[in-house]
């Protein structure tokens, strides 16, 4: 997820897209990463979806948002 992260960066920043378009695409991209990710717990859970794998899954979020602020 992080390479594509950087690809989806990286390509924001040479093309510059308009904000409307930008949104779209950041929405789109979290769309399927969500589904990646989920998808990823269920096989790793053998089917079974746990209140454990749900709390790192929204912890894992909670610090990727706030990654930044933590590192500076």
């Amino acid at each position: 997820m992080v390479i594509l992260r950087q690809f989806f960066l990286e390509y924001k920043k040479k093309y510059k897209p308009m904000k409307g378009i930008s949104f779209f695409q950041e929405m789109l991209f979290w769309f399927f990463a969500g589904l990646l990710v989920s998808a990823c717990l269920y096989y790793a859970g053998f089917g079974a979806i746990t209140f454990h794998g749900m709390l790192s899954f929204t912890l894992g979020i909670i610090v990727w948002y706030n990654i930044e602020r933590i590192y500076r």
